[in-house]
């Protein structure tokens, strides 16, 4: 019997490719599950839309949440929190159509993003768009993240890059360093206004001139209902935008029909005086 930590290899998945035909990866989907739910949720994601690359993108992201699940890990069919200590919600599928949409915006650079979990936003930014590489920072408190960097490093070999540890800390080393330059970033991790505040700054150091940066779960104006890390991830993207360090890019901003809302500023091309 095929081990499921080999149904990457199975799809034929090398040199960061994806398989050109959907089919293909429902085969290997069906084979993998015995869930006759699981298969229908992924034909019915099959027949979103006309759009090939993101059917792709969506087919390969589900797969990968199967073979998460075939380890022993509970991971929501969408995105859903669980209200587990073991096991977070992630973005769901409409988030996940929106991050394939912009992962364009990278060029083929580096993705920089915070909170990587089960590994939603990093198939999104390894799949669509020109072959970029992921750089994700991620506090490692989960025991299905080492599970999510290889079978992100089997699907896209070569091009994800994990650091484990508390982004507040981990981050600083890299700006010092000068070892990376960002050219899109995505912030998930800690949810507070401390830690948002301290992603963005550390972010924008690292970031190329007039490269996009989201943030999730941020909404561009408080609203009654908000929950308070909504708020705080919201006050610390306000900031960034008053203080110059970013500049609004709200045709890049969704809010998403579930309560959820991604914020979009650009870095600068020029200090603001």
């Amino acid at each position: 019997m095929m081990r499921v930590s080999e149904g990457w290899t199975s799809l034929g998945c090398s040199a960061g490719k994806l398989l050109t035909s959907v089919a293909a990866l429902s085969a290997v989907y069906v084979i993998l599950t015995s869930s006759p739910s699981s298969v229908q949720h992924l034909r019915k994601a099959q027949r979103l839309e006309s759009n090939v690359p993101f059917n792709q993108c969506l087919a390969g992201l589900n797969l990968h949440k199967e073979l998460l699940r075939k380890e022993g890990y509970d991971i929501p069919r969408d995105g859903q929190h669980l209200m587990n200590q073991d096991m977070e919600g992630g973005s769901t599928e409409q988030a996940f159509r929106h991050l394939v949409s912009v992962a364009d915006e990278a060029h083929g650079g580096n993705v920089c993003q915070t909170g990587m979990n089960y590994g939603t936003s990093a198939f999104a930014f390894l799949c669509a768009g020109a072959p970029a590489h992921v750089y994700s920072f991620d506090l490692g408190e989960h025991a299905y993240v080492p599970s999510t960097d290889r079978m992100l490093q089997t699907a896209f070999p070569g091009r994800h890059h994990l650091t484990i540890g508390d982004s507040t800390q981990t981050l600083p080393d890299v700006v010092s360093k000068g070892s990376l330059q960002c050219d899109f970033v995505f912030v998930d991790g800690g949810h507070s206004y401390e830690v948002a505040k301290a992603d963005l700054t550390n972010f924008i150091k690292i970031t190329k001139p007039g490269s996009l940066v989201l943030v999730d779960d941020c909404y561009q104006e408080d609203a009654p209902g908000l929950l308070d890390f909504q708020l705080d991830v919201g006050r610390a993207f306000r900031e960034a935008l008053a203080d110059g360090s970013l500049l609004p890019e709200p045709s890049r901003a969704r809010a998403m029909d579930d309560s959820r809302s991604i914020c979009a500023g650009r870095v600068p091309t020029s200090v603001r005086t």
